[in-house]
């Protein structure tokens, strides 16, 4: 295995943009960007004839020697509870580089579809193993987070900042016209009777009250339909984000020079 980290040196990541929990644009470039210590990035092997085939390296101050990798995983909903594929990811891409001021960065181009995804660090050493510490009981080395991609800004889950406005909206209209009819039915009492336009008013105002209702159940029923054939495209269409790179020569072996093709993959 070889020189394992010790506990004041285990590497961690958080992961700076986007955000747990952003809304991003669809089809839209975005870059991811990670912070990172305790990991002396830059270092990696050709994973065609390296892979595994080395120990863990510190250096002098005690940190691993190695690389990091970023994952985009297409999820049913930000509240999915059955466990993903791991064969079926949207993008990946190794961060070969030297960390800037403690950041890593990866540009996805062209963005991604409309869904619901998570995105995760896998942190490891230079020859691609994860990275090993020297406690068991250890806190997370990685990071992961949940986000939304939305052709219109709204936030995928259960029904979205939209839905929540149309759902207040009808419950506010229909809360006007129990109100009218009570008034109408006040007046009616204290009166013997109601006026012509008074009726007219409540009667109105629940006919305002049900177009509301309908004007959210369709739009939640539309919302359905987008979010299952976004979810649908997700997972059937190859993804276009990046392409696998030619090698370097099979000789090569440094860490410091040698391509990896865990560089950039997409499923």
């Amino acid at each position: 295995m070889g020189i394992i980290a010790a506990t004041t040196n285990m590497p961690s990541s958080k992961f700076v943009s986007p955000k747990n929990g952003d809304t991003i644009p669809a089809n839209t470039n975005f870059t991811i960007q990670m912070a990172i210590q305790h990991l002396e990035t830059g270092h990696f092997t050709n994973a065609n004839e390296n892979y595994f085939a080395a120990p863990q390296v510190v250096n002098s101050a005690g940190d691993i020697q190695g690389h990091s990798h970023v994952v985009i995983d297409p999820l049913t909903s930000l509240d999915q509870t059955t466990p993903t594929d791991p064969t079926k990811f949207v993008f990946f891409k190794g961060l070969n580089d030297v960390a800037q001021n403690g950041v890593l960065s990866a540009v996805v181009d062209g963005g991604l579809p409309a869904g619901a995804y998570r995105l995760a660090s896998i942190n490891t050493a230079a020859n691609h193993q994860p990275a090993l510490v020297a406690i068991a009981q250890h806190g997370a080395l990685d990071d992961m987070i949940y986000f939304t991609v939305s052709d219109n800004g709204a936030a995928a889950g259960a029904s979205g900042a939209g839905a929540a406005g149309a759902a207040s909206s009808a419950a506010s209209a229909s809360t006007a016209a129990s109100s009218a009819a009570a008034t109408a039915a006040a007046g009616r009492g204290s009166r013997g009777g109601v006026s012509a336009a008074s009726a007219r008013s409540a009667h109105r105002a629940v006919l305002a009250g049900l177009r509301a209702a309908r004007i959210f159940r369709e739009r939640e029923r539309r919302l359905h339909i987008v979010s299952t054939t976004n979810h649908a495209s997700v997972l059937t269409a190859p993804a276009k984000h990046s392409q696998i790179p030619i090698a370097a020569d099979p000789s090569t072996s440094s860490p410091s020079t040698a391509s990896s093709p865990c560089t950039t993959r997409s499923s």
